[in-house]
C-alpha cells in the first residue's frame, strides 16, 4: 500500500464520474455469465478515471515493479468497484477477522489463469476503519498456493475464484484501512476479497488491471505457473536470489493411503489440507465453517510421515465431520 498518492482533484474528478453516471439506470448492470453487479460499464474507460493511473504518479511506481517500459498501456481502463451499505458475505468482524477462505483469485476456471500481472486499486472514499467495504489481502498466500495452481488449471478448476466455497485452503487476512488517494499494488496470485460494509456509504474503489508487455507469451509458455516473479522485472535483483521456480504438485483423485503418502513426501501442509479437504468430500462429509483450526490440526497430525488416511477418517469422524471411518 502506498498512501495519498494520487492527488485529491483526480480523486474528486472521478468521483464527478462515477456518481454522474449511477444516475442513469443502465449504469447498474448483473452479469449475464456470474451474476455479479458490474456498476458504471464504460466509464473505466473516461479520461477522469484513466487520469487516476497516468496523470498521477500511479504509473510510474507500477513501471518500478514490472519494469520501465514494461507495461502495456494499450486498452488499459479501470474497473468501477462499489460495496453499497449491507454488502458482507455474511460476516462482520475486527480487521484481522476474516474467514479463512471467504477469498478468491482474479481470473481462475476453465483451465484459464493469469488474465493480468498487477492490481492496481484506488481507493476513492474513506476505508479508515474496519467494515467500510475495506479491500482485504491474506499475505503470503501467493507463495504458498503457486505449487498446487498447475494442478488446479490442468483440472479446469474455478475452486480458487469462489470466495464462498470452504474447501479452499485457509489463510489469516485482514482489512486494509485507506484514504482517498491511497493506492494498494496487489500480485495478481495474491488471495484477497471485497470486505464487509457495515457503513452508511458507498465505498468507491477503482482497479487498474496492467499486464507486463510479454505477458501472452509467459501465460502460453507456462512460465506464470512455475514462478511468482518472472513479470516484476523491477524486483528481479530482490526476487532472483531468494526465490525459484515451483515444483508443481499434483493433488490426488483417489481416497488412499498411498496418495496420503504421496502428499506426504511432497512436504506441503497446503497440498495436503486441499488433499485432506477433497477426502472429506469424498466420502460424503463436510468441514462445518469455523472449524478451519480443528481442521488444520487434524492436516498437522496426519500430514507427516507416518500419519495414516484411516486414523485421519477416524478423527474425521469424532469430530462430526465424515459418517463412516
Amino acid at each position: 500500500q502506498k498512501k495519498q498518492v494520487v492527488p485529491q482533484e483526480l480523486v474528486q474528478a472521478a468521483l464527478a464520474e462515477i456518481n454522474k453516471a449511477l444516475c442513469s439506470p443502465e449504469n447498474v448492470k448483473v452479469s449475464e455469465v456470474d451474476g455479479t453487479t458490474q456498476y458504471c460499464p464504460g466509464v473505466g474507460a473516461s479520461p477522469a478515471v484513466r487520469d487516476l493511473l497516468f496523470a498521477s504518479p500511479v504509473f510510474s511506481l507500477a513501471q518500478r515493479l514490472l519494469g520501465v517500459g514494461k507495461v502495456n498501456k494499450q486498452a488499459v481502463g479501470g474497473q468501477i468497484a462499489l460495496r453499497p451499505p449491507g454488502s458482507s458475505n455474511g460476516h462482520v468482524g475486527g480487521a484481522g477477522d476474516l474467514p479463512p477462505t471467504q477469498w478468491h483469485i482474479d481470473g481462475m476456471g476453465q483451465g484459464k489463469h493469469s488474465p493480468f500481472s498487477l492490481l492496481v486499486g484506488v481507493t476513492l472514499s474513506p476505508a479508515t476503519e474496519s467494515n467500510m467495504g475495506n479491500f482485504c489481502v491474506f499475505p503470503g498466500s501467493h507463495t504458498q498456493l503457486l505449487p498446487v495452481l498447475k494442478d488446479q488449471v490442468l483440472a479446469g478448476s474455478s475452486l480458487f475464484s469462489s470466495e464462498t466455497n470452504g474447501m479452499k485452503p485457509g489463510f489469516w487476512g485482514f482489512q486494509v484501512m485507506a484514504e482517498p488517494g491511497d493506492v494498494v499494488f496487489v500480485h495478481q496470485k495474491l488471495a484477497h476479497r471485497g470486505g464487509p460494509n457495515a457503513s452508511h456509504g458507498i465505498r468507491y474503489q477503482v482497479y487498474f488491471r496492467l499486464r507486463h508487455v510479454n505477458h501472452e507469451a509467459y501465460v502460453t509458455d507456462g512460465s506464470l505457473l512455475d514462478d511468482l516473479w518472472v513479470e516484476f522485472e523491477g524486483l528481479r535483483d530482490l526476487t532472483t536470489a531468494t526465490t525459484a521456480p515451483a515444483k508443481a504438485i499434483v493433488i490426488p483423485d483417489t481416497v488412499s493411503q498411498e496418495a496420503l503418502e504421496q502428499i506426504q513426501k511432497s512436504g506441503s501442509p497446503l497440498a495436503a489440507e486441499l488433499y485432506l479437504k477433497r477426502v472429506v468430500a469424498t466420502v460424503g462429509g463436510v468441514v462445518p465453517e469455523g472449524s478451519d483450526e480443528s481442521f488444520k490440526r487434524l492436516v498437522v497430525k496426519h500430514s507427516v510421515p507416518g500419519g495414516s488416511l484411516q486414523g485421519f477418517l477416524g478423527d474425521a469422524k469424532a469430530a462430526g465431520w465424515v459418517e463412516a471411518a
